[in-house]
């Protein structure tokens, strides 16, 4: 049907009967028509045909497009079609364009939604849980706890947050107060980035170009036999589980993690070696340790203690009908809970300072109250001492060497592996110079009881005759 669409023709066309649209053709402009609905609608359009199909451009509804401005529209139109246009095509592609950018819009929306819950936090809990799964228990507890530690606050802002630059203001901070743990927070905070850049977690490693201007001094803290003496004297006076820990510790010249983590099922039936599995070795690779007799005595003590313990608490739920669980029938050798080891091991290192008498502040208490002379007693107090737990390992590898054992064999002692080592190469070097390893830790204990108690008794509380010139012997 064909016509000269003008507002008063346009405005008399109707719908034929029993059909639920007509498209009518202007007669002067080909191309351009009006479409009429049965209920009345007349939308204004172009047609055409491109590859043998038939298009349709939809201009706008009368009533809303005059039929002079629909008319201008598909001018423009048929113009662009006659030359090499296609408007459905293009508006196909506008429409797919726009919809790829409002995904694209709403994908960042998304990821800028994850990335703020994705937190410090987040990112070393699940470094954590998935990388750190096979290190060493002490290293899976400590690594996220250093970085926790250094960053403060910043654990609950977005990990994607943090910036070069305001690590570097901590970081400046930090290394004047703290520099060994500054490092180590700067080294695991490196990792543990690396490895969400490498799971596409986080889009950059703020730790990477961090740098630390103050070098720090390596340790080399050598405790006087004097020292040694008071460490094991007090040690010894102290209850389960810090006392034996730390002579366990002293004797085995094994990491504060690996010992106080020690479990029943590492030792041997007769107590004579110690076997740290390679999840909780700091290499990662399993390591035997001879446990001299002062050792033995202690871990003997320890198992009876034990037993004693979980016999009574069995008896006792048997009276009651209790059914729990015994706290002291477990695994692990140093544990007040039961279910990890013991914690404030390092925080008690303070009480085995020695004791000393200060009677100047008593001398300037009485003259300051001359009434309360009763009350001037000399006062008990504690000399600060500088060493720490880890120094018993350079300790002991330093006496050892004075006392004729090989470096290689003292090394060996203190789990140190250089290099790849694999397969049954890393089987041969955990049982490598274990005679020399066991002959060394003898000589070891007894020095360690000759300082502590004197040549005379050390003897008998080894319960081996002149044990330290038999194991010099044995080293040679």
């Amino acid at each position: 049907m064909r016509h000269d669409l003008t507002k008063s023709v346009i405005d008399s066309l109707t719908c034929p009967p029993g059909k639920k649209d007509v498209l009518v053709f202007d007669l002067k402009l080909p191309g351009f028509a009006v479409r009429v609905t049965a209920n009345g609608v007349k939308v204004f359009l172009v047609q055409y045909s491109r590859g043998g199909r038939t298009n349709r451009v939809t201009i706008g509804r009368m009533g809303v497009v005059t039929p002079a401005e629909a008319r201008r529209k598909a001018l423009e139109l048929i113009g662009a079609i006659q030359g090499g246009g296609d408007p459905v095509a293009e508006r196909r592609s506008a429409s797919a364009a726009l919809e790829a950018a409002e995904a694209e819009q709403a994908q960042r929306a998304e990821e800028r939604r994850k990335a703020d819950e994705f937190t410090v936090a987040r990112l070393l809990d699940t470094w954590q849980a998935i990388k750190l799964k096979d290190r060493s228990e002490s290293y899976r507890r400590e690594a996220p706890r250093v970085v926790r530690r250094l960053l403060g606050d910043l654990e609950h802002a977005p990990a994607a947050s943090i910036s070069t630059a305001a690590l570097q203001i901590i970081i400046d901070r930090e290394i004047e107060r703290v520099p060994v743990q500054t490092i180590d927070a700067r080294a695991c905070g490196k990792a543990a980035w690396n490895w969400a850049m490498k799971r596409g977690l986080v889009q950059a490693n703020p730790f990477a170009n961090v740098v630390i201007e103050r070098r720090v001094k390596s340790r080399d803290r050598v405790l006087t036999d004097a020292e040694l003496a008071d460490t094991w004297r007090a040690a010894a006076a102290k209850p389960y589980p810090f006392g034996p820990a730390v002579q366990i510790l002293v004797l085995t010249l094994q990491r504060l993690s690996e010992v106080t983590g020690m479990r029943w099922s590492e030792l041997a039936p007769d107590l004579s070696t110690w076997t740290i599995p390679a999840p909780r070795s700091k290499n990662r690779r399993a390591h035997v340790v001879h446990l001299a007799d002062p050792a033995r005595e202690i871990l003997t003590a320890l198992r009876d203690r034990r037993d004693m313990l979980a016999a009574a608490r069995r008896a006792e739920r048997a009276g009651r009908g209790d059914g729990t669980d015994d706290v002291f029938d477990n695994d692990l050798i140093f544990s007040t809970t039961g279910k990890t080891p013991a914690s404030g091991v390092g925080r008690a290192r303070r009480s085995l300072d020695p004791e000393v008498l200060d009677d100047e502040n008593a001398l300037s208490r009485e003259r300051r109250s001359p009434g309360a002379k009763k009350m001037a007693k000399p006062a008990t107090v504690r000399t600060r001492t500088d060493w720490r737990f880890h120094d018993f390992r350079r300790t002991g590898v330093s006496k050892l060497a004075e006392l004729g054992i090989p470096p290689h064999v003292a090394d060996r002692v203190l789990n140190h592996v250089t290099g790849s080592i694999q397969g049954v190469a890393a089987v041969y070097q955990r049982f490598e110079f274990l005679p020399e390893r066991k002959r060394a830790l003898d000589v070891w204990a007894a020095h360690v009881l000759a300082v502590a108690c004197g040549d005379a008794q050390a003897s008998n509380v080894l319960k081996l005759p002149n044990a330290l010139d038999r194991a010099r012997d044995g080293a040679a």
